[in-house]
């Protein structure tokens, strides 16, 4: 067998370069690769989890945990944090996990719900283990899109609720219930002006008393660091809370619940007959800055909490939100924005507890159920266990699965892989460590964000483009020395230059490799191109925003200002 590779050569024709698909194949043989191996080179880092969860039980059921992630499928460990190791890696259709729990009677069972509810791609429904993960069976709901929590009854591990999403293609979604370990499957809730269910939580002391939320419009994704206040809603505001008081068969929607819009979590405390109730968002309003409200008689009546702290709602609008409650105090509960804080008199005052404020931000936190002490939270930046109360902590540098957005390679020998890992930042190594294989020695720190393109200059490979942070920084074009570590904003809307250009997030830089090397032409509403690293822009074409069907207008000028 045989591969064949096709090349277009340029041909000049009066004055015009025109590419004209010239037949020319190469044939290579198979037995050129036969050489090549995937390895794995990092970065060894931590990377955004989804859902956690931990098996219950003395001696050697305290050190196991398992994470599900937006794009690595399940994780398990059974040294409390110390290694990783995937289980979920034999299911090539399926990466995305969006909810994972442990039977608290039977440690060997544990189920997978498929599709990160935050950012993930869709799943294809529930799957099961009955031997502590070796081995899963698809147990259905794969008219679903997401399965975003999963709760197990406390004694008997065939009794299963979950909350799940669906979309235009997909007509599973809301509550569902099992009686029989997945065999057989009832959906009984379907919320009004929402594509499903988000968060699902019961009292463990008390599982017959469960609450639901449903998402509508509004508190996306980018509402803003800190409290993140979201956006407002639009069209009918499908935001809701249900409770059941029959574990899970009939829902009632409470309609008592502060006017909140968008994504709001849900906690229930033990030692209090499942009827103090926690409601966390996107502060309602009027109410506002906290978002953090108490029912202490399961939802007729409520009680700001925390008012005036920015800190307690949802974080960056949807990406984070969640409200946990301790297993044996009814008083501790935490929050996370971008940070995990606490508090110990029922939510009036919360403190920080874990995670810096430039953002580590936290997802899911499992506390076990039987030992308050014993908890497994879920950042951005990975995995961190704590089986003493919070006073000491697994690391992040023992599972592999940063999530990398662009990658790029230079041309140096060895030569050097780029990459943009989400919520970490640039990162880079070479293609051969110090001692041979690559570890986590020999990953390095690179001087742009997290969601950027790094591109290294193809005439000087040692200096790399990438972008900088908000609007301070241009969310422009940074030029970073990697010899010397030395970096500049380099963008051509910097400074008092800012309205010449428009950006996204992310804008793509591209050198001319075929005919002149040291031209980049960088995207902004139109393309831009630099001959002297950075030093001078000249615009390359009109505007590229231009509504269809309207007149191309001209780019790079900045707007006469008002009158």
């Amino acid at each position: 067998m045989t591969k064949q590779f096709r090349f277009l050569l340029p041909t000049a024709l009066v004055g015009l370069t025109l590419f004209v698909g010239v037949a020319i194949t190469q044939t290579v043989a198979d037995n050129l690769f036969a050489g090549l191996r995937w390895r794995n080179i990092g970065p060894f880092h931590g990377g955004r989890i989804s859902a956690v969860t931990g098996a219950i039980g003395d001696g050697r059921q305290q050190g196991v945990f398992y994470v599900g992630t937006p794009a690595g499928g399940v994780w398990k460990t059974t040294s409390g944090g110390v290694t990783w190791f995937p289980i979920f890696d034999q299911f090539q259709n399926v990466d995305s996990i969006g909810a994972v729990q442990v039977a608290p009677s039977d440690p060997n069972i544990v189920y997978v719900g498929t599709g990160d509810s935050v950012q993930g791609s869709s799943g294809d429904g529930m799957y099961k283990s009955v031997d502590a993960g070796q081995s899963f069976v698809n147990v259905g709901l794969d008219e679903t899109t997401k399965i975003n929590k999963i709760c197990v009854d406390p004694k008997d591990p065939d009794k299963v609720v979950v909350s799940t999403q669906g979309d235009a293609k997909h007509a599973g979604q809301g509550i569902y219930r099992t009686t029989d370990g997945g065999k057989t499957w009832e959906n009984t809730l379907r919320p009004e002006n929402a594509n499903g269910t988000r968060d699902l939580e019961y009292a463990f002391d008390k599982p017959s008393v469960m609450f639901a939320t449903s998402q509508g419009a509004g508190g996306g994704f980018g509402g803003g660091f800190g409290g993140g206040f979201g956006g407002l809603p639009q069209g009918p505001n499908g935001t809701a809370l249900f409770k059941s008081t029959d574990s899970g068969k009939t829902w009632k929607k409470i309609d008592t619940l502060p006017n909140y819009a968008g994504r709001i979590s849900v906690a229930i405390a033990m030692h209090t007959d499942g009827k103090r109730v926690y409601v966390i968002g996107n502060p309602p309003q009027p109410g506002g800055p906290s978002g953090l409200y108490r029912s202490d008689d399961q939802g007729d009546t409520w009680q700001h909490m925390a008012v005036g702290d920015t800190r307690v709602g949802n974080g960056q609008g949807a990406f984070s939100s969640g409200v946990w409650v301790d297993s044996q105090n009814p008083d501790v509960l935490y929050v996370v924005t971008t940070y995990v804080t606490q508090s110990k008199d029922g939510g009036k005052t919360f403190n920080v507890y874990k995670g810096g404020p430039g953002g580590e931000d936290p997802h899911d936190i499992w506390i076990d159920p039987t030992n308050g002490h014993r908890m497994l939270f879920g950042f951005d930046q990975g995995p961190a266990i704590t089986l003493d109360d919070g006073h000491t902590w697994s690391g992040y540098y023992q599972i592999p699965i940063a999530q990398l957005y662009k990658v790029a390679t230079d041309s140096r020998y060895p030569y050097w892989v780029l990459g943009s890992q989400q919520d970490t930042g640039g990162v880079m190594t070479r293609s051969r460590g110090d001692l041979g294989q690559i570890t986590n020695l020999d990953w390095y720190p690179l001087q742009t964000s997290e969601f950027g393109t790094a591109v290294p200059d193809r005439t000087k490979p040692t200096t790399v483009y990438g972008v900088g942070y908000g609007l301070g920084q241009g969310n422009g074009m940074i030029k970073i020395d990697t010899e010397t570590g030395q970096w500049g904003n380099v963008a051509p809307n910097f400074g008092i230059d800012r309205n010449m250009y428009a950006e996204g997030r992310d804008f793509w830089k591209r050198f001319d490799t075929a005919f002149e090397p040291g031209a980049m032409y960088v995207g902004y509403d139109c393309i831009v191109v630099t001959r002297d690293r950075g030093e001078t822009f000249k615009t390359f074409s009109p505007n590229l925003t231009t509504a269809k069907g309207q007149s191309m207008q001209p780019c790079g000028v900045a707007p006469a200002p008002a009158a």
